[in-house]
């Protein structure tokens, strides 16, 4: 997440968190900046793949021609916290988002973080894990509480 590295103020001085936090702002924000600056807001890096996630599953679906159970729970889990996620933007939107990025930062954001989160719903979808396809209800069940302890954390922040 962007925003700017602050001065550690309620601790002592950590010398190797202050540097790691000055690294993370210059990845995630300032990635060789003498190529055009700060053009593209993070939101929308972030919410073009947390808000298309549903649309990315169903059209993987479609493709795959998968409707197997464990598509379909994948599908609701993914493509719901995805549809909460943009819900929460426009409710109560981080401000840190609102931060603009290089464009060499949002392509270095989406080649190791967004892009490889995609990787999981290809790999139950074109059926290449089979144990994915036919979850137990245990499995089911597990899932469908980690979501809704995920979805309260996620919605409960930023407020």
């Amino acid at each position: 997440m962007p925003g700017k590295p602050v001065t550690n103020k309620h601790f002592k001085k950590k010398p190797w968190l202050e540097n790691y936090l000055a690294l993370w702002y210059y990845l995630t924000s300032d990635l060789f900046t003498f190529f055009g600056g700060h053009i593209i807001p993070f939101k929308y890096s972030v919410n073009l793949q947390k808000g298309g996630m549903p649309f990315f599953l169903i059209l993987q679906m479609i493709y795959f021609d998968n409707w197997s159970l464990g598509s379909w729970m994948y599908m609701a889990l993914h493509g719901q916290y995805g549809l909460m996620w943009m819900f929460k933007h426009f409710s109560h939107p981080d401000p840190s988002f609102e931060e603009k990025q290089t464009i060499f930062s949002v392509l270095l954001n989406w080649s190791t973080v967004l892009g490889p989160y995609l990787i999981a719903g290809v790999c139950v979808n074109s059926r290449y894990s089979e144990a994915a396809q036919n979850p137990s209800p245990e499995r089911c069940c597990l899932a469908s509480m980690m979501f809704s302890f995920g979805l309260v954390l996620m919605m409960s922040t930023d407020v």
